[in-house]
C-alpha cells in the first residue's frame, strides 16, 4: 500500500478507535458488547502497528 493511502487508513482507524474508547467509557453497555468492542480495538491496534 502506498504511503498516502496507508496514512489515511491509519487516521481512519485511529478515529474509529477513539469512538470505541468513548463508548467503552460511557459505561452503559452490556458485557458482550464491551468484549466485542475491546476485540475490535485489539484488531485496530494490530493493523496500525503493522509496518507499512
Amino acid at each position: 500500500m502506498d504511503r498516502p493511502k496507508r496514512r489515511n487508513m491509519v487516521l481512519d482507524l485511529r478515529a474509529i478507535d477513539d469512538k470505541i474508547r468513548l463508548w467503552l467509557g460511557a459505561g452503559d453497555i452490556d458485557e458482550d458488547d464491551r468484549q466485542a468492542l475491546e476485540t475490535v480495538r485489539d484488531l485496530i491496534s494490530d493493523l496500525i502497528s503493522r509496518p507499512g
